[in-house]
């Protein structure tokens, strides 16, 4: 079930509105990827702005003080970042 990819470290159930949001951060992560240059070349200014708007994206949820999807876009701004996601 794709749904079981956007669960928070701990496995606990999330609502469906943090669920759609999950959604959302996930195809912008695919968007950003879409930018990114094959190993051992410069970063392409594209990718740096989509950066940007990702800890944009980021820092507008911690605003909120949405504990639930900080520990989400963790998840996906880990998957971003190519780092594997410790499972909980």
């Amino acid at each position: 079930m794709p749904d079981k990819a956007l669960a928070p470290p701990s496995c606990e159930e999330m609502p469906d509105a943090l669920r759609l949001s999950g959604l959302r951060v996930q195809t912008f992560v695919g968007q950003i990827r879409a930018f990114a240059p094959p190993s051992g070349e410069d970063t392409p200014d594209a990718l740096r702005l989509s950066d940007l708007r990702m800890q944009t994206y980021v820092g507008r949820i911690r605003q909120r003080r949405h504990p639930a999807k900080i520990r989400l876009m963790r998840c996906a701004y880990q998957a971003y970042e190519c780092k594997p996601v410790q499972a909980g």
